[in-house]
């Protein structure tokens, strides 16, 4: 399970950045939403062990 969920993050993340830089043509703008995607998970994580 775990090994998925990292493949599954990591793809998250090379597809955010490229969509990214296909559209802006920036890489410090496809670094940015990598990183947005990982607070993301990390809200995720905190918000719903919370409430669970």
């Amino acid at each position: 399970m775990k090994n998925e969920t990292y493949i599954g993050i990591g793809l998250g993340n090379l597809i955010a950045a490229i969509l990214s830089w296909s559209v802006n043509q920036s890489v410090l703008l496809g670094l940015v939403h990598a990183l947005l995607g990982w607070f993301y998970v990390i809200y995720w994580i905190i918000y719903y062990k919370l409430i669970i």
